[in-house]
Formats: structure tokens, C-alpha cells, sequence
């Protein structure tokens, strides 16, 4: 079984505080929306919201997804947020952020690479949340009881937009600088000219509006959360879901999992359906 750890932010809102690192035992989940309810699962007793990346985001077209995952007594609400989001986390060097916890008086959190966090108390500090982060390598969410948005068009999952907002965090922004070495640079090249050349076999059509990061596609849909919940394979590298046919390939994937220096068994990639049904059940 591959076992590679993910890197976790944890932020706490009752205490103020957060906590980095690495976590040994996800990385037999993959990454999105495998990591995402182990995490929740983990963090349970303290009713978490999850969003995660998966190992292809930042790399191939049309993974271009975050895993929103929220804990609601007696369910788990599941969304895939679109917009820069997911690009920034990469950059970032984050896999997930779990936020748990409520803040006695409302603030935003801003988010720097490494998993640095600033707690902004809200009076006095809008101008200081939006000029936070590092300028053009940076995203934003706003949290209300009505809509919450990233990057003031991609919308969040109303009920976990909410739950965020009545745990008094307004914002949370992210933000994104590393570099990211391909080690079999003309492998890599070949793949993702493959995927981008795929782009017909998207269940929806190229329509010219604003894109997903690493997604050129600019579909009809891009400003909801994608709520398709059949695609296990997709949801964990958080991969559109309009781009299933290319995404649930087994093969493909491996293929692209290699390049990046992640060397997946096909077993392993066969085992995922079950373990994400495990997890479910223990929730």
C-alpha cells in the first residue's frame, strides 16, 4: 500500500490558534474527498468543516476543484468549490484545512504559505483581510448567512457558507508562492497535453465564462458548487466532475500519479471505493 503523508492545517477558532503538519496516515486516501472524511471523521467530536486538494491539482487540467466537506449532526454536507481556491492551496503547501471551533466575536483568517496563519478581529480589519496574502497568488472567501462566495464569484455550499458565518469567521484567504519541480519534466509534458487535448470529452461544452483555476474550459457551471457525488476516483484526486471520463481512468490516473513522483499501485486506486465507504459508515 503507498502511504505518502498530506500536509494538514488545523484552525482552530475558539482558541486562536492553528497547528501544521504532516499526517502519515492519509496518503492511502489519496487526497480531496478520501483525506477530507478521515479528517472529519478524526476531528469529529468538534463538528469540522474540511477542504482539501488532491495530488493532481495545480498540475493537470481540470483539477481544478477543492473538497468541501461539513459536519452536521446526523450528516455530512458535501461540495466541490471551484474558483482559484484549489491553486492557492497548492501553492500554499496545504492539503487540507480543517476549521473547528467557534470565535467568541467575528474575525477573518488569512492563510500564508508553510501554514502560517493571521487571526484578523473584524472591526478595523476588512481593508487589512483584502490587502492581506501575497498580491496575485491569493484567494478569498466571504462567509454570510445569505451566500458566501470565493473570489466574489465562485459560490460555497449555502449551508456550510452558513455554518462558517455563524461560527463568527467572516473570510478566510489563502495564499500561494512555491514552485512545483516536475522530475520527469517530458513524461509530464506528454500527459497533460493528453488530458488538455481530451477537453471534448467533458460532459459539458467550453462556454467562455470565468474558469476554474487549471481549468480552460470556462463551462456554464463553473460558478456553482459541483455537487455529483457518484465519482469516487474524481472527488479524491478533486478533478471536475464534468471530466469523469478522463478521471475515472484507472490507468490514466497511474499514469499521472507516476510522473509526479507518486507511485501508486493500480491495487491502490481499486481499493479507494471501499475505504471511502468505510469511512462514511464510521462517521
Amino acid at each position: 500500500m503507498s502511504n505518502f503523508s498530506r500536509q494538514v492545517l488545523v484552525v482552530d477558532l475558539s482558541q486562536r490558534q492553528s497547528s501544521y503538519g504532516s499526517f502519515a496516515d492519509l496518503g492511502h486516501l489519496l487526497g480531496g474527498l478520501g483525506i477530507g472524511l478521515e479528517l472529519l471523521r478524526q476531528y469529529q467530536e468538534e463538528s469540522p468543516t474540511v477542504f482539501s486538494i488532491g495530488p493532481l491539482n495545480g498540475f493537470f487540467p481540470f483539477a481544478s476543484k477543492v473538497s468541501c466537506l461539513s459536519l452536521f449532526p446526523g450528516k455530512v454536507v458535501e461540495s466541490y468549490l471551484s474558483g482559484r481556491t484549489s491553486l492557492m492551496m497548492r501553492f500554499a503547501g496545504i492539503d487540507s484545512i480543517v476549521i473547528k471551533g467557534s470565535s467568541p466575536t467575528p474575525l477573518y483568517v488569512s492563510v500564508y504559505p508553510g501554514g502560517v496563519v493571521d487571526f484578523l478581529e473584524y472591526e478595523g480589519s476588512q481593508e487589512a483581510f483584502l490587502k492581506s496574502g501575497i498580491v496575485g497568488r491569493r484567494s478569498f472567501m466571504a462567509f454570510s448567512g445569505s451566500g458566501s462566495l470565493a473570489n466574489d464569484y465562485f459560490s460555497i455550499d449555502a449551508e456550510i457558507g452558513r455554518k462558517l458565518f455563524l461560527s463568527n469567521l467572516l473570510g478566510l484567504s489563502i495564499s500561494g508562492d512555491a514552485a512545483l519541480p516536475i522530475l520527469k519534466s517530458r513524461e509530464y509534458k506528454e500527459l497533460y497535453l493528453e488530458a488538455l487535448g481530451r477537453g471534448g470529452e467533458l460532459d459539458v461544452p467550453y462556454d467562455g465564462k470565468l474558469s476554474c483555476g487549471g481549468c480552460p474550459a470556462g463551462c456554464g457551471f463553473s460558478q456553482l458548487p459541483e455537487q455529483k457525488f457518484d465519482l469516487v476516483l474524481s472527488h479524491c484526486l478533486v478533478t471536475c466532475g464534468f471530466a469523469g471520463r478522463i478521471y475515472e481512468s484507472i490507468p490514466f490516473i497511474f499514469s499521472c500519479l507516476n510522473v509526479l513522483g507518486l507511485p501508486y499501485k493500480h491495487e491502490d486506486l481499486e481499493a479507494l471505493p471501499d475505504r471511502i465507504r468505510y469511512i462514511r459508515q464510521h462517521i
